[in-house]
């Protein structure tokens, strides 16, 4: 069981696993308030969860990079915090493919941006 799993249940959102045929590796359902994860990897169950949490003060579609960079920065803030390492190159180079320019200093000023 992943960490966090009571933040999920707390937030009435809905997670279960099943194998994906398509490129993802999980994604959440604001229709439904739910999480599917086709993979055990914490970073994915982390990524989807920052989806749902972010779902419920903004418009997801609105800005569909700005959310992707939400949900892939928490994810890996809550690796960190959960001591779970080794996900930092994977999540910079997500990030990355969200980026206008995706040189170093760009990536890093919009991954700043977001923290603001």
């Amino acid at each position: 069981m992943p960490p966090f799993i009571d933040v999920a249940e707390k937030l009435d959102i809905k997670v279960k696993w099943k194998p994906l045929s398509c490129a993802a590796y999980g994604y959440y359902s604001p229709r439904d308030n739910s999480i599917t994860l086709g993979s055990k990897d914490f970073i994915v169950y982390f990524h989807e969860l920052a989806h749902a949490v972010n779902a419920t003060y903004a418009d997801l579609s609105k800005d569909i990079k700005k959310a992707e960079v939400v949900a892939e920065l928490t994810a890996a803030v809550l690796c960190e915090m959960n001591g779970i390492s080794g996900y930092e190159s994977q999540a910079y180079k997500y990030i990355q493919r969200f980026c206008a320019d995706m040189e170093d200093k760009a990536v890093l000023k919009n991954i700043m941006r977001t923290l603001k």
